[in-house]
C-alpha cells in the first residue's frame, strides 16, 4: 500500500508538471478561458513535491532501520539466531557466522576476490549462489562491503553468530 501511495503521488506530480505549460500558454495567449490559475497550479505542485519528498525520506529511514545491527550479543559474544524463509541475515565486518542447519543462499554483488564470504572451515571464498554448509564457520572477506547477505530459502535456518549483524525479516513486511 505504501508503494501505491508513492505511485499516486508521482502520477499526480507528472500530470501537474505536464499540464503546467499548457495552462500557462493558453492563459498568456488569451485564446482559451483560464480554468485554473497558474498560482494555484504552482501551489499544488509545491505541495505534491513536499509530500513526495517526505514519503521518500520516510522510506529511506525505514531502509536504514532495517540495516541497523541487532541488539547487543550476550557477554560471551555468541548468539543463537533462527530465521524463517525469506529472511536475510547481513553479517557485520566483525561477525562470525556458524551455520547450524537449514537451506541458506549467499548473495553478493560481485565475484571479485576479497568481496565474498570466507568459509573458514574449508579456507575458500564463496560468492552469490553458494549454499552455506552445516557446521561451517563463515566470515566476511576483508574487501566485502555491506552487500553480503545470507538468504534463508528453506523453511527455517539456524545460526550461531558472534559480532554485529542485521536481520531483515520478510514476516514483518507482509500485510
Amino acid at each position: 500500500m505504501r508503494m501505491g501511495k508513492l505511485t499516486a503521488v508521482v502520477l499526480a506530480l507528472t500530470v501537474c508538471v505536464g499540464a503546467y505549460p499548457m495552462c500557462t500558454n493558453a492563459a498568456e495567449s488569451g485564446d482559451v478561458p483560464t480554468l485554473v490559475s497558474v498560482e494555484y497550479l504552482e501551489e499544488r505542485l509545491d505541495a505534491l513535491r513536499q509530500e513526495l519528498l517526505g514519503e521518500l525520506e520516510r522510506v529511506k529511514a525505514e531502509l536504514a532501520d532495517a540495516r541497523k545491527p541487532d541488539a547487543e550479543a550476550p557477554s560471551d559474544g555468541y548468539r543463537e539466531v533462527t530465521l524463517q524463509r525469506g529472511d536475510v541475515l547481513t553479517p557485520g565486518g566483525d561477525a562470525e557466522v556458524l551455520c547450524r542447519g537449514g537451506d541458506v543462499l549467499l548473495l553478493t554483488l560481485t565475484e571479485e576476490p576479497g568481496s565474498g564470504l570466507t568459509d573458514l572451515t574449508d579456507g575458500a571464498e564463496r560468492f552469490s549462489g553458494a549454499s552455506l554448509e552445516y557446521a561451517h564457520l563463515y566470515r566476511r572477506s576483508d574487501g566485502a562491503g555491506p552487500e553480503v547477505d545470507l538468504l534463508v530459502v528453506g523453511e527455517e535456518a539456524s545460526f550461531t553468530v558472534k559480532g554485529t549483524y542485521a536481520i531483515k525479516s520478510m514476516q514483518n513486511n507482509q500485510k
